[in-house]
């Protein structure tokens, strides 16, 4: 397993809540959640950071629209979007507690058409 998804696993705390009777959308409804606060706080961090460059005259927002990464800046990001990827996939990863519908597939089976 990858050293980004492995250390993501390894943070969680508890046991994840269950909101419907299906586990898989519970984990797609996590996700989507976690996806969802990533962005809102990186956008409202991002919006801060322009404007505080902006009124001290350090940046013009066009700067940043014709910015071109460096091959090192590049792999920082690559390895940022990794991260992202493990914490908003970590749902899938978890193995299912023993006794648990989902451990033992009956609550996919029970939703599944072809079932």
């Amino acid at each position: 397993m990858d050293r980004v998804l492995e250390e993501a696993l390894r943070r969680a705390r508890g046991a994840r809540p269950q909101f419907t009777s299906d586990p898989l959308i519970d984990q797609l409804f996590a996700i989507s959640v976690g996806l969802a606060t990533e962005l809102a706080v990186t956008r409202q961090r991002l919006d801060t950071l322009e404007r505080v460059l902006a009124r001290a005259g350090k940046l013009d927002r066009a700067q940043i629209e014709s910015y071109e990464p460096t091959v090192e800046e590049a792999a920082e990001r690559a390895e940022q979007v990794s991260q992202l990827l493990a914490v908003a996939f970590r749902a899938l990863l978890e193995v299912p507690a023993e006794g648990t519908a989902a451990a033992s597939g009956d609550a996919h089976s029970k939703s599944s058409p072809a079932a």
